[in-house]
């Protein structure tokens, strides 16, 4: 059940106060060494067109819409915060990222992609089986998810109990595949950072 701005019970909320926070806090070594991860990932890739979902206040789609070989038509963004939105739409103009209010569960965009992704987003989703299968329905033929988080696994002593609910292991991202009708394409590590990488199975059906 969704509730205030397309948020789930028990999902972080970002006000104005929690946004402009996070927007500061992007610009720490660690969330820069996450973005150059990122942007590494994708930029090797070639993706056409591309989803950032839970998209902040706008990091990964402006640095993207920064490379000179990106197209940036094709680059789309949603966030359940409003006040988020506000900051990255402020951060891109000029650029021609498309923002929009939209979550995991609820995605405004009447088209295909050919990957959906999400950095340090997906350990708020409540319901992270089920917007794996939503989210799967808006991948273009051969389209990937790519999930980017803190690896649990890499990890160690106060720092793994103070960020144990901000992290994922391996093992919770894989487990999720198979139920959303999903498979493991590939993971990579970089810097204390994982990304899995999910594509549909054979006979997928959306949901």
């Amino acid at each position: 059940m969704c509730g205030v701005n397309g948020y789930r019970k028990g999902e972080e909320r970002f006000g104005p106060f929690m946004s402009l926070a996070y927007w500061l806090g992007a610009k720490s070594p660690d969330m820069r060494k996450l973005y150059r991860f990122v942007l590494h990932d994708l930029s090797r890739a070639g993706f056409g067109s591309i989803l950032d979902v839970g998209t902040g206040t706008g990091d990964v789609p402006i640095a993207l819409a920064r490379l000179p070989h990106w197209d940036n038509a094709g680059i789309f963004a949603i966030d359940p915060s409003p006040d988020m939105l506000r900051i990255a739409r402020m951060r891109s103009r000029g650029l021609g990222i498309t923002f929009a209010a939209g979550s995991s569960r609820r995605i405004p965009f009447d088209k295909g992609f050919d990957v959906i992704m999400a950095s340090l987003s997906f350990h708020h989703w409540a319901d992270r089986e089920g917007a794996l299968k939503y989210l799967s329905g808006f991948l273009n033929s051969g389209g990937e998810i790519r999930i980017y988080e803190v690896d649990r696994e890499r990890l160690s002593g106060l720092r793994r109990m103070v960020a144990a609910q901000h992290s994922l292991a391996e093992g919770e991202l894989r487990a999720l595949a198979a139920p959303s009708g999903l498979r493991v394409k590939g993971v990579l590590r970089s810097g204390g950072f994982i990304r899995v990488t999910f594509a549909r199975r054979a006979g997928f059906r959306k949901g």
